[in-house]
This record gives structure tokens, C-alpha cells and sequence, in this order.
């Protein structure tokens, strides 16, 4: 079982009237809902003012929307009533990122931090439950950094608590563990001819059998909507589908994958099961489990018992026996769900340190370079029960959550402080760049009302940076218009084994300088150590040259490659010799080394000024014929401000 989602176990017996009926039936779980042949949703991205509309157009189809969002301050205004107006229906939300980033571009520690802090910020503001995640831009892939990069990724989404992806893509290169679903074409194209090669594909239905609207509401004119709910109603009224929102398909198609059925006891005309499932505070969302009685039917069947959940038989089908197996009814998700940050990393408990949720519930998270404290004051008149505890740590730490079950109640008056102490998985400057964001989770019972709070915290972690990685190791200029450069004359003066040193003059009279500042991991958009800072936004629309240049000291010579993006990175320069492919070689001691970056784009291009590389521009120095990053080297700015 994943490190993300713990377990608890449950019996059931089922008695027949006959033991013939007994011995001959097949217990097993249905791979959907009831045992639905498909599920269909929609997924909805970011915060749109029509999302209001399109929760009641999908409502009077009969549709669910799970709505994925960014900060709940991105767009400002009263964002709470935003969030839990847009849940009416049956819908749910789901994290989008806290500032819509391309996260495979990002330090690990600001991925964490995008992913974890949305979750949080979103349950709080509407009092519900965050399990999906869908990816901003539908970035979730660097193919310069390859595998590691997506399982860093999916570390990340499952210690902030996420187990569905909203992309249908998002396991084919690498297994996760992740939910999947399929995606129709989204923003008003036609679905007909995917939707009936998805209906076709056995193999895509057992492993994603989710048909799901998307992406965006702009839906600007009553043609548009009129086809869209034409859509709805041409593949909305299968009654062999079931309509729900991400949130329930994700809880149920997980606990289908991930629970246990033990062999079950025959004891004369009942069969008694015991199963082991994932938890519900884990899930997140309380859909029960479907479970099906092969080679027997309604009619042999005498009752159902559970001492410990609810049981409830279906009627949508009359050839096999299905029924409902609910959680246990201890356990129960928080009705109130709160948050207290901290973002100064305090380690004094404060009057401000509580949310309005749960007035003189105090509670503080700080981390003091080795361990984490949690206090939790109790200054109400009412006893907090049942409290349990989730950490959720970056990835530079081996535990990915860490869990305690307090033994006794936080009474009236009473404070209860833990200390956790986690254990170091890497001190490798790619997962320890930047701030460090650590999250408490604590769910507990006041009276019989089930709550939740979280707590978090900012870490600044060390500001010097590794020098042999190449983030803040070039010095930089640009952005140079197509038509302003002079690629002979720069080609030129590196030939000569030459430092570019002059600013460059625009044709509409404006001087470039050269630079080197503005290129650390406290930088929006936090951008990771292998990649050199250029526009330094996602967003760029305009094209033009960029010339990086380093100083690259080596401790031995040695033959090297350059993994790069051929595209942007069009020609490099080692020691004045341009290197075409093939393996160069570093001298011992310094090196010159220059790359000529250029960045696209066209305004025929859809999304063309939302590539990836505009923000910076990867570049490793690897062992020839591996990807193995080269460390025994210090990149430096050629020209330093």
C-alpha cells in the first residue's frame, strides 16, 4: 500500500437461504459504482466568472463538474462563497496549482509547494474535501529531465494528499498509482469520433473508465452552449452510466484497485468476509464500495450484516446481487475544515494562531532546521477527541508523511505539543533549493461534529547556492529581436575563444547590458537549478535571441555531452569550438562556455507563448552517452554585475 493511504479492516456476512446458494457464490467487488459500465464527469480549470452557469447547466442535464482552481487568492475578491456555491449539485474541487505553474519546470521544493498549499487553502475556504489534481497548461513532464522528473512529481502529489490526475496521459511513460481518466476533446470541439473510439477500447475502459468533459468555461455565446448542451443530452441519459464528479469516481476506483478481499468462511448458509481498505480520512470521500454476489441473484439472498457499517442492497440489477458497503460509522469526514498558516516560521504560539471555523482551538507549525513542532491549544469549554495527526514533508525527506494517533483527548485548558523529527533522504540542491513549505494535518471530533485543521509553515532554506548546478552560474542578454541579431558577429568574437562584453544596441535605439542577478530559486517562478533564468516568465510573447555565458571550472579534463532542448538551444560553444552533437572536451581549470538560447513564438500558434521554455533554459553537462548530470563542476557568470 502507498506511503499516501493507510488501511483498516472490515467484516460482513452474508446469509442465504440455502446452502447451495452459499456455496455457490463469487464474491468480488465491481470495478465501478454499482456497478456501472462507464462513470462521466467534467473537469473544469481554473477560476472562471461563468463556472456558476455551467454548475447549473450541468445540473439541469444531470451532470457533476469537479472544478480545478488555483489560489483562492489569485483573482482576489470573497473567494469562500465562490468555492462552496460552485460545490452545489454534487460537484467537488480539485487543485490546479497555486499559481497556475508549469511544474515540471519548478524547484521541488516550490512543486511541493504549489501542489500541497492549493489543497489545503481550498478546503478551508469551502469546507470540503480536495483528492484531484489536474495539471496547469497540462504540463507534468520535462523530457529533458525524463523519468525523475515525474516521479519527483508524483512523490509530491501524493504526500500533499492527491490520487487522481486529470490527465489521461499522465501514466503511460511511467506507472504510478495515480487514478487516470479519459478526456474529451475539450473548449467547444467536437467529441463524437473520440468518444466512439473510447467506447472501443477495452483496454483504455479497464484502466480508465472515466469519460470526462473539459477544459474551460468560455463558452461566449449561445451557439456555443447550445452545442455544448447538446453534448451533454446526446451522452448524458445511458442508464448504464454513472454521473458523478471526480472526487467520487477517484475514492471509488482507488479502493477498488487497493482493497483486499480475504477468502471467505462458510459457515452453513453464510459467508462471513473480512476485507482491509483504504481509509476514509485518506480518500477523502465517503463513496462505499460496491460489492458483487456472482452465480446467485436477489431472491437467495436472506440478509446482509455488518456490525460495524452500513449494508445497503442495489436494484439496478436483477442477473447478479450487488450491494453498498459504507464506512464504518465511527468514522466520519470533517463537516469544518480550517486553516492556520505560518508563514514567518514562528516558533511563539500567538492570539492570531486559530481560524474562524474553530474559535480558541490554537494551533502553531515551525520548523527549526532539524524537527518539526505542532502545539495545539485547547481554549474552548469542549474536549477535542479522537485527534489524529499527518504531516506532509517535502521531498528532500525520506518520510513523506508521518502519522500520530493522539491516546487522549485535548481537554478544556490543556495544550498538547509533538515533536517530529524526520530523517534526511538527500542533500542534493535540487530538492533542497528554495523554501521549504511543511504541512500539518489534524482531524478530530468536538462533541459529535467531525473537524479538521490545518497548519502550515515557511522554511527560507540557505541562500548560497550549489555551483555546480547551472541556475545563477551565466551571465545573460537578451531578449534580442529576430531581426536585431547578428549571429556572424557573435559566432565571430567566440571563435576568437572571447567573452562577449558589450551591450548590445536595438535598432529602435534601446542598449541591452549584460546580466547575471535575478537567477536564484527564490525567483518567480521558482524555477529549477538546471534551468538559466531567461524571460523568466511562462508567458512570453515575443521571439528572440538570448546568449548565455559561463565560466565552467573543472577539476580534471574530461570528455562531456550537452543534454539540452535542440529547439531553443541552437548552438553552443566550449573553449571558442562550436559543439555539433558529438562529445567535447573540458579542460582542468576553466572553460568557456557560451549558448545561444532563442525562444518562439507565432500568434498562429495556439498557446505558442505558454511553452515551457520561455521561462529558462535547461542545460547538463553529462558523463558522454548517460544523462548523469557531471558534479564535479562550478559554473560561474562570465561577466558579473
Amino acid at each position: 500500500m502507498p506511503e499516501a493511504t493507510g488501511t483498516y479492516s472490515q467484516e460482513f456476512a452474508i446469509t442465504f437461504h440455502s446452502e447451495d446458494a452459499a456455496k455457490a457464490a463469487v464474491v468480488e467487488l465491481a470495478p465501478l459504482y454499482d456497478d456501472y459500465a462507464w462513470s462521466t464527469g467534467s473537469r473544469w480549470d481554473d477560476c472562471n466568472p461563468d463556472d456558476t452557469k455551467m454548475r447549473d447547466v450541468l445540473e439541469k442535464h444531470g451532470y457533476h463538474a469537479t472544478w480545478y482552481l488555483n489560489s483562492p487568492t489569485i483573482h482576489g475578491g470573497d473567494f469562500a462563497p465562490y468555492g462552496k456555491g460552485i460545490l452545489k449539485g454534487g460537484n467537488s474541487i480539485g487543485g490546479h496549482g497555486w499559481s497556475h505553474p508549469k511544474l515540471s519546470y519548478m524547484n521541488c521544493n516550490r512543486l511541493f509547494e504549489e501542489v500541497a498549499r492549493t489543497r489545503v487553502a481550498w478546503e478551508a475556504a469551502a469546507d470540503t474535501q480536495v483528492t484531484c489534481y489536474a495539471f496547469a497548461y497540462c504540463d507534468f513532464r520535462n523530457p529533458m529531465m525524463g523519468n525523475q522528473g515525474q516521479i519527483d512529481l508524483n512523490r509530491a502529489l501524493r504526500r500533499a494528499g492527491y490520487y487522481l490526475s486529470g490527465e489521461r496521459l499522465y501514466n503511460d511513460d511511467l506507472f504510478t498509482d495515480m487514478v487516470g481518466m479519459l478526456l474529451l476533446p475539450g473548449d467547444g470541439a467536437e467529441i463524437d469520433e473520440y468518444m466512439q473510439r473510447a467506447l472501443a477500447d477495452e483496454a483504455a475502459h479497464r484502466e480508465f473508465p472515466m469519460l470526462s468533459h473539459t477544459m474551460h468555461v468560455w463558452h461566449r455565446t449561445p451557439e456555443a452552449w447550445e452545442k455544448f448542451e447538446a453534448q451533454l443530452d446526446k451522452y448524458g441519459h445511458n442508464p448504464d452510466w454513472w454521473h458523478c464528479n471526480h472526487n467520487q469516481y477517484a475514492a471509488y476506483r482507488y479502493q477498488s484497485l487497493h482493497t483486499t478481499l480475504a477468502h471467505p468462511l462458510r459457515e452453513g448458509k453464510t459467508l462471513r468476509v473480512k476485507i482491509q481498505r483504504p481509509r476514509l480520512l485518506d480518500l477523502n470521500d465517503s463513496t462505499p464500495l460496491t460489492v458483487r454476489l456472482k452465480n446467485v441473484g436477489r431472491k437467495d439472498v436472506a440478509s446482509l450484516q455488518s456490525e460495524t457499517a452500513d449494508c445497503v442492497p442495489s436494484d439496478r440489477k436483477t442477473d447478479v446481487f450487488l450491494f453498498h458497503l459504507f464506512h464504518d460509522r465511527s468514522r466520519s469526514l470533517p463537516e469544518k475544515t480550517g486553516l492556520v498558516s505560518n508563514a514567518e516560521n514562528r516558533a511563539a504560539l500567538a492570539d492570531r494562531d486559530e481560524d474562524a471555523d474553530f474559535p480558541g482551538l490554537k494551533g502553531l507549525l515551525s520548523f527549526d532546521g532539524k524537527a518539526l513542532r505542532l502545539i495545539l491549544r485547547n481554549q474552548t469549554s469542549a474536549p477535542f477527541k479522537d485527534v489524529q495527526v499527518i504531516y506532509r514533508l517535502p521531498l528532500a525527506w525520506k518520510e513523506g508523511l508521518i502519522r500520530r494517533v493522539l491516546k487522549e483527548d485535548i481537554k478544556p485548558g490543556a495544550q498538547w505539543e509533538d515533536i517530529v523529527t524526520p530523517s534526511g533522504l538527500t542533500t542534493d540542491y535540487r530538492y533542497t533549493a528554495g523554501t521549504a513549505y511543511y504541512q500539518a494535518q489534524v482531524d478530530f471530533l468536538v462533541g459529535t461534529e467531525a473537524g479538521r485543521l490545518h497548519l502550515d509553515c515557511h522554511v527560507r532554506n540557505a541562500i548560497e547556492r550549489d555551483a555546480s548546478y547551472p541556475q545563477g552560474g551565466f551571465s545573460r542578454l537578451g531578449l534580442i529581436p529576430d531581426a536585431d541579431m547578428d549571429m556572424d558577429k557573435v559566432v565571430d568574437t567566440i571563435r576568437r575563444d572571447e567573452f562577449l562584453t558589450e551591450p548590445w544596441a536595438l535598432q529602435n535605439g534601446a542598449i541591452l547590458d549584460w546580466t547575471s542577478a535575478d537567477d536564484t530559486p527564490f525567483t518567480e517562478p521558482f524555477l529549477d537549478p538546471e534551468l538559466i533564468r531567461t524571460y523568466g516568465s511562462f508567458n512570453c510573447k515575443e521571439a528572440g535571441y538570448y546568449i548565455l555565458q559561463s565560466e565552467v571550472s573543472a577539476d580534471r579534463e574530461q570528455p562531456v555531452q550537452f543534454r539540452r532542448t535542440h529547439q531553443t538551444v541552437q548552438r553552443i560553444f566550449l573553449n571558442g569550438v562550436e559543439v555539433s552533437g558529438g562529445a567535447a572536451r573540458l579542460r582542468q581549470g576553466p572553460n568557456r562556455l557560451v549558448a545561444i538560447y532563442h525562444t518562439a513564438f507565432s500568434n498562429k500558434a495556439r498557446f505558442s507563448n505558454f511553452h515551457g521554455e520561455h521561462a529558462g533554459c535547461f542545460l547538463r553537462l553529462v558523463k558522454p552517452g548517460t544523462t548523469e548530470r557531471l558534479a564535479g563542476l562550478r559554473f560561474d557568470p562570465a561577466i558579473r554585475n
